[in-house]
């Protein structure tokens, strides 16, 4: 989670900061990581694995998005809790 954690935050402090506009974004995200998995699906074999890069890495950032906030709140507090 470490690698993750810069753009956990910076997600959530957007999300934090327009609301409206974030999941906005969120949607389309999730959109545009649906249609990668839908190219994956329909993909030839010598595409197979490009695309399902594409797909797992578009749909892992939409996971990530989807829960920024929940997900930056965690790291805060778990750190807090650390450094009790």
């Amino acid at each position: 989670m470490k690698a993750e954690e810069p753009l956990v935050f910076a997600a959530a402090e957007l999300a934090r900061s327009n609301p409206n506009e974030w999941n906005k974004f969120k949607s389309a995200m999730r959109a545009y990581a649906d249609e990668r998995t839908k190219a994956l699906v329909a993909s030839v074999s010598a595409e197979l694995q490009v695309l399902q890069g594409r797909a797992q890495q578009s749909t892992s950032l939409a996971d990530l998005f989807e829960d920024a906030v929940t997900t930056a709140d965690r790291i805060v507090e778990r750190r807090n809790n650390q450094a009790k």
